[in-house]
């Protein structure tokens, strides 16, 4: 075999094994500490997670006892000019969150996802309180079934 045909092969075996491992440090998972976000989005996600799943994820307050970290970023991206389109639809905003599971050594990422939303003209456009929660719903949702499918 050839040095090429050896590395084509070893990338997937690696690939591979980086997602067995997230996905069993997902397994491992139970306490779960969220870093401080903007627009206080991590009260969002806070209450989310306490929804969806129901005490076998529970959030800590306290760094060192937490199995993961959780964090994160929502922003708002006002639509210009070269998304005119937008705004004929009565879409003018992007709003986005993105949500990164890292374990407690703080050097794997576990999990990643984004979400978002568009939110309509005449909804005052911006970070809300409803689009923030819709964002963190969706974005705890999708956490919620990764931790699933580990399982």
């Amino acid at each position: 075999m050839t040095r090429r045909s050896l590395f084509g092969l070893a990338i997937p075996v690696l690939a591979g094994l980086q997602s067995a491992y997230a996905a069993s440090g997902l397994k491992m998972v139970s306490r779960l500490y969220i870093e401080k976000m903007e627009n206080d989005f991590d009260e969002d996600l806070r209450i989310q997670i306490t929804r969806q799943f129901k005490g076998r994820l529970n959030v800590v307050l306290d760094r060192e006892v937490a199995d993961a970290f959780l964090v994160g970023k929502s922003k708002e991206d006002k639509a210009g000019g070269t998304k005119a389109t937008l705004r004929y639809l009565g879409l003018n905003n992007v709003n986005e969150g993105t949500l990164t599971l890292i374990d407690k050594s703080g050097k794997i990422v576990l999990w990643s996802d984004e979400a978002s939303d568009r939110a309509p003209w005449f909804s005052g456009g911006g970070m809300n309180a409803e689009v923030k929660k819709t964002l963190a719903e969706r974005l705890v949702r999708k956490l919620k079934r990764a931790m699933d499918r580990a399982a």
